[in-house]
């Protein structure tokens, strides 16, 4: 009977694996990207899991904080990143940042 089930179980993980695409990740997905902004965003999620627990009603006013400060911080992150980057004197640049923000799709 063990046997069996580890024959069924193998049978399931093969199938799985033929099947399910498998997702890519991209090092240069959000090169903005930096650790102050991991940081905020975990203080974040926090506050989130604490407001939800208390119904909503407490941590509301520090979530709201929270939330502004996290994406005005991405929001200022980006436009540095992308200002620095493009204010280059290489005229490669321009070419690499299309390549950033080109759909992968198309």
């Amino acid at each position: 009977m063990d046997d069996l089930a580890v024959l069924f179980t193998n049978k399931i993980i093969n199938a799985a694996n033929l099947s399910i695409p498998k997702t890519n990740t991209f090092n240069k997905a959000k090169p903005w990207w930096n650790e102050e902004l991991k940081s905020l965003r975990k203080a974040m999620q926090k506050l989130y899991r604490k407001s939800k627990a208390s119904g909503y009603s407490l941590y509301k006013r520090e979530l709201l904080d929270s939330k502004n400060l996290y994406f005005n911080t991405i929001k200022k992150t980006r436009n540095n990143f992308w200002n620095s980057f493009l204010e280059k004197e290489d005229s490669q640049s321009i070419f690499k940042a299309m390549a950033y923000i080109k759909d992968i799709n198309n």
